[in-house]
């Protein structure tokens, strides 16, 4: 009877387990078709989306064809930006926002026509845009230049660590791994359990590592790209525009990149370049679910793209109402048709709708003079600027555009304010796509003005393959290529390729010899320059590596890269990489010495 009865309970018990093993499979088996089903089940946007569901144009962006000559009556906007510009995860181009602000722009036009052309691509940060404003953009012959910037665009120094990347909630399950992964329950456990981690400060979020690289020297290396980026346009006469999409998430005071875009902002207003920030100016109060794709992945919907549309469309209208002027921007100081300017507004009246009709426009304001000519090659205008008190003359400009609105040539004189005297004189000219500059120095003698100084520079601003060492680099300045942060970061803290390791031992001596000559003070222990020659290979090899560094600092210097420099050095000093690179920074002090002095 006791064996029976034992036998009875392992068999009551074995049925129950089965009946709760049952209920538990039916139950999980329930929710994972409800997560199936329910917006929940909307996660992130697949990586190959673009691949599969966007067409691109011949030169691979995601936009119609563009020719690079562009008709008189056409306002071209380039816009530069990684995927929220470029529209990850939204079916239909129209929908994207830089073709919202397209239509927006050419509602209600008759005398111009707007080009918004969409140059971004998903991945893509600053450095990269860059390069690409160089390889394609400038040849479009833009109009105004629109850099689309979110906050992760920021460069990542070398040795940067910040993973927010979610952690598996499970141990591995070998062969059946990827099974358990793609269900939608596990997925769901595993993205509300890691929020909670990063609410409990165990993990990092995503905003969390944006603001670490802001506080490292990644925020002067994005410094160095922003700021080619608006050099660049400045000697191209192409006005540069910027607007700051935030990323969607707690639209309010409690955002987690105010620090972030307080510093792009400061960015901003020190270089005085036309900023938009959306987060205050249109998506602040906003409950962000609905301008996102998904609680998983915080791209910009349909929704979302016409607030940025919409917000961009209120900054540039003033350029539908003086459309005349619009088509002549490239005489005009940058930004100067997005303010409202009655003196404008007065011009633009006197310039008949035929733009190919000789005329002369003619307007004063206080001490003010602007003369527009349309000669029978072209344009000129005039702006001659004088003291409110004495008359005496301040600044004369005269810029000279081509019959189809582009620029050829400024020249600009500044006048002493006291005397009236000539101070310095300004001559920006653009020949076939190379900007040549001059600046003059003059000084007050017994005798007159006299020349006191000239200084003349070409920017070809073009990419070439340099095969040697660098792949496509940036020639920004006549026999300069503009060194980029991030391959420096890598020649130095990676054991990634040197440049000794693509040229002869003869080629080594020839650049080291020119080098040695244009720097001199850095120089003391290389005067004779037969000491190369004797150097054994080793030590030229390593002397090679630190000469070519120590002029890539020179020319970060040169182009306003003083605090990436000493952050850099700093770590150089933390981190101890090759000695090498102690030993370039040290020949840059002592180039430095004789400058500051």
């Amino acid at each position: 009877m006791k064996i029976v009865f034992e036998n009875y309970k392992k068999s009551r018990f074995f049925s129950n387990l089965l009946i709760s093993s049952i209920s538990l499979i039916l139950c999980l088996s329930i929710l994972e078709a409800i997560l199936r089903v329910s917006p929940e089940s909307k996660k992130g946007i697949p990586l190959d989306w673009a691949q599969k569901n966007v067409k691109f144009n011949k030169q691979g962006f995601r936009d119609v064809d563009h020719t690079f000559e562009k008709p008189f009556n056409i306002f071209r906007i380039l816009v530069l930006g990684d995927s929220q510009t470029f529209g990850h995860g939204i079916p239909k181009r129209k929908d994207t926002w830089p073709k919202k602000l397209e239509s927006l722009l050419n509602q209600d036009t008759s005398l111009i026509k707007f080009e918004v052309l969409n140059m971004a691509i998903s991945g893509w940060n600053t450095d990269t845009q860059l390069n690409e404003l160089f390889r394609l953009g400038f040849r479009y012959k833009p109009d105004l230049i629109l850099l689309g910037f979110y906050p992760n665009d920021i460069s990542k120094p070398a040795l940067f660590k910040c993973n927010s990347d979610d952690r598996e909630i499970l141990p591995s399950f070998g062969k059946f791994q990827n099974q358990i992964q793609s269900l939608k329950l596990y997925q769901f456990l595993k993205f509300r359990l890691n929020r909670l981690l990063e609410k409990l400060n165990l993990k990092p979020s995503y905003p969390d590592c944006i603001n670490r690289v802001f506080q490292t020297r990644g925020w002067e290396m994005e410094k160095i790209y922003l700021d080619i980026l608006l050099m660049s346009s400045q000697l191209k006469n192409i006005p540069f525009m910027m607007t700051i999409i935030p990323m969607i998430t707690s639209l309010n005071n409690n955002y987690p990149l105010n620090s972030a875009f307080e510093k792009l902002n400061g960015f901003c207003l020190s270089r005085q370049i036309n900023c938009v920030d959306l987060f205050k100016e249109s998506f602040y109060g906003l409950n962000d679910e609905d301008y996102i794709y998904s609680e998983w992945d915080r791209h910009l919907n349909e929704k979302g793209t016409r607030v940025v549309a919409q917000t961009l469309y209120k900054k540039l209208k003033l350029l539908k109402e003086s459309p005349k002027l619009a088509l002549l921007n490239k005489a005009l100081s940058p930004n100067l048709l997005l303010n409202d300017n009655p003196l404008l507004k007065n011009l633009e009246r006197q310039i008949p709708d035929n733009h190919d009709e000789i005329f002369t426009a003619e307007v004063n304001q206080k001490n003010e003079q602007w003369t527009l000519k349309r000669l029978k090659d072209g344009y000129t205008l005039k702006i001659k600027v004088n003291d409110i008190k004495t008359g005496a003359p301040q600044l004369l400009s005269i810029t000279t555009l081509d019959i189809n609105g582009q620029f050829l040539s400024r020249e600009k004189s500044f006048y002493k304010p006291r005397s009236g005297f000539l101070d310095e004189t300004e001559i920006l000219e653009t020949k076939d796509g190379i900007t040549f500059l001059k600046i003059k120095k003059y000084q007050e003698t017994p005798d007159g003005l006299t020349l006191k100084s000239e200084t003349s520079r070409i920017f070809p601003l073009q990419v070439f393959d340099q095969k040697k060492i660098r792949g496509t680099v940036i020639e920004f300045e006549k026999g300069t290529i503009f060194p980029d942060p991030k391959v420096l970061e890598k020649r130095i803290f990676s054991k990634g390729s040197q440049p000794s390791e693509h040229y002869s031992e003869q080629e080594m001596i020839q650049i080291l010899k020119n080098i040695i000559n244009r720097n001199p003070p850095a120089f003391p222990d290389l005067t004779n320059k037969k000491t190369l020659e004797l150097m054994p290979q080793s030590r030229l090899v390593s002397l090679f590596n630190e000469v070519l560094l120590f002029q890539d600092l020179i020319i970060l210097n040169r182009y306003g890269g003083n605090e990436y420099i000493q952050k850099l050095r700093k770590a150089v000093k933390s981190q101890k990489p090759p000695l090498e690179a102690l030993k370039a920074f040290n020949r840059l002090d002592s180039h430095l010495k004789p400058i500051q002095k």
